[in-house]
């Protein structure tokens, strides 16, 4: 029971819910480490165990929770890069489930603190690409924070098909600006082939497929389509630009992103493309949701814009003085490192004010090497990039006469497929400097806040400065 002034109340059913969860995750971790101590026998159990220099992947894929986490202690809760991170928390399991998801657990304090559950699968721990994912759900917390505000209309409806959909929306569009900047091909080509490799992406019919597809295809238009392709995020205008124009004149800019991007998606080919039926189920889809949207896209774009224009005077304004193109310089330090295949221990720049050196925030160096690991789409357009498998024995079927993509997407498994040695090469090594430099990155983020734990339990006297 929660005390409110003198009286008691109950938890509802999914505040409940949400506690058992993160009772349930803190017993495991102390299960594992005390059966490692005291050994036994079990009965029949299934659980995910990371022993010795695996749990290395471990620190690495949490290093993006914990840099989403700190923009939602920042921008969500508006608390300020000086106050305590223990504001904001969350705890990962691992299991079995396909895909990534984050709960926020409400216990009626979240104007104070914040603590959210993460649950990814066994591949969202081991594949670099995935790691975008737990960025991507740290801005479905920074949106509920900010819905939950008093006086907030970013989102003022109660459906819950149009909430999620605004939430992932947003999540979408921060994802854009930290990540891809302006490069809406990327952004579209990258989600697509994460999409047409799950089997979320299967439904029980046709018709599923085809409207499960649709929606995708929706949310993701009404990111790239405001996203002004001339400039940098740090000079958007905190107005939608598609706010005044006409009813009507989006569908033919979607339809256009559909024919482009759409082949990226398996089915495609089978179900989708030529299909009039098929096309006119999506129009009229289109025309019902964008409507919908089209009166929460101004709240949208304005506050995720601000998070990063904020984001960047507080954390990026120190490195743009004389003129320095610290961008391109951090990129070629990153491209040099994946040819040498080691890792970035630290990115600092001389900030000509204070003739000091600083170091960069790691949340933007997680952007870039994640930017950076995703192919470019040079040469991809008009290739084949859906391997076939023989229904019998799953075996690779290549169709000679036709021009295959390096990369591949093989349905059902987290990495694409690459027959090509020397791209399988290029890949590795991009996928070493990446593990590498977020453990580096994971080691200086506990410590941090190991030494505020210390300064903050231990009196003046006890610590030595």
């Amino acid at each position: 029971a929660k005390k409110e002034n003198t009286n008691f109340r109950l938890i509802n059913h999914n505040k409940v819910e949400r506690l058992s969860e993160l009772v349930e995750g803190m017993h495991n971790a102390l299960r594992m480490r005390v059966f490692k101590t005291i050994p036994e026998d079990k009965g029949m159990d299934l659980e995910v165990a990371f022993k010795g220099s695996l749990n290395q992947l471990i620190h690495a894929a949490d290093v993006p929770v914990k840099c989403g986490l700190g923009l939602v202690r920042r921008y969500g809760l508006n608390l300020g890069s000086v106050e305590r991170r223990d504001r904001v928390g969350g705890f990962t399991s691992i299991g079995f489930v396909p895909g990534a998801k984050c709960h926020s657990l409400n216990l009626g304090v979240e104007d104070k603190a914040k603590l959210a559950h993460y649950e990814v699968d066994v591949p969202h721990a081991l594949h670099v690409a995935s790691y975008l994912d737990n960025l991507h759900e740290s801005f479905h917390i920074i949106y509920e924070t900010i819905r939950s505000r008093e006086g907030s209309e970013i989102c003022d409806t109660d459906e819950e098909v149009m909430s999620e959909r605004i939430s992932e929306v947003f999540a979408y569009l921060l994802t854009h600006i930290f990540v891809f900047g302006r490069d809406s091909e990327k952004f579209a080509y990258s989600h697509l082939c994460n999409y047409s490799k799950s089997l979320v992406s299967n439904g029980h019919d046709d018709t599923e497929t085809v409207g499960k597809f649709t929606e995708l295809m929706i949310r993701l238009f009404l990111v790239v389509d405001g996203i002004p392709k001339e400039k940098d995020p740090t000079n958007w205008d905190d107005a939608w630009i598609r706010q005044d124009e006409k009813e009507g004149d989006a569908l033919e800019r979607f339809q256009r992103f559909v024919g482009q991007h759409g082949p990226f998606f398996s089915a495609y080919g089978d179900l989708i493309y030529s299909n009039k039926s098929v096309e006119k189920y999506c129009t009229r889809q289109f025309e019902e949701i964008y409507a919908r949207m089209k009166q929460f896209m101004p709240k949208i774009w304005d506050g995720a814009v601000k998070i990063y224009k904020k984001y960047s005077k507080d954390e990026l304004s120190v490195f743009q003085t004389d003129g320095a193109n610290f961008l391109e310089e951090l990129d070629n330090v990153i491209d040099q490192a994946f040819r040498k295949a080691e890792a970035i221990n630290s990115f600092a720049v001389r900030n000509g004010e204070k003739n000091e050196i600083v170091d960069i925030d790691p949340l933007y160096l997680v952007t870039r090497l994640l930017y950076q690991y995703i192919p470019s789409m040079d040469g991809i357009f008009g290739k084949e990039i859906h391997l076939k498998r023989d229904k019998d024995n799953n075996k690779i079927e290549y169709v000679q006469d036709k021009d295959w993509y390096d990369f591949q997407i093989d349905k059902g498994f987290a990495a694409m497929f690459c027959p090509v040695p020397g791209s399988r090469k290029t890949r590795l090594r991009k996928q070493i400097v990446i593990i590498k430099t977020l453990w580096n990155l994971s080691t200086v983020l506990r410590a941090r806040r190991l030494m505020e734990m210390l300064y903050d339990n231990w009196s003046d006297d006890a610590i030595v400065r």
